[in-house]
């Protein structure tokens, strides 16, 4: 049997968590596809569907808030920036649970 795509997945289709039908080619299926018609029915759990749905939402959004980092630079330039060490040391402390 020459299996073609994932290799450490199982080799069985019924050996897949079964939630939601994805068609997969069968170039792309975890068993032999001698015997595979053009398209098979994988279930896949809705978690990953959730994943997927969350990737495309975050892919939408900005990677970083130009307002706060203009505001940032602006404060930095003015002196008006305020670092306040005793509440980052109390952050990181309370971060890694001392």
């Amino acid at each position: 049997m020459k299996v073609k795509y994932f290799t450490t997945h199982p080799t069985n289709i019924s050996d897949v968590n079964h939630s939601s039908n994805v068609k997969l080619p069968k170039d792309k299926l975890p068993i032999s596809t001698s015997s595979v018609k053009s398209f098979d029915t994988v279930n896949v759990s809705k978690d990953h569907q959730l994943i997927e749905d969350a990737k495309q939402e975050l892919s939408t959004l900005p990677d970083f808030d130009m307002d706060k980092v203009a505001s940032l630079r602006k404060s930095l330039k003015d002196g008006s920036f305020d670092l306040n060490l005793d509440k980052i040391t109390d952050a990181i402390l309370s971060q890694h649970n001392f």
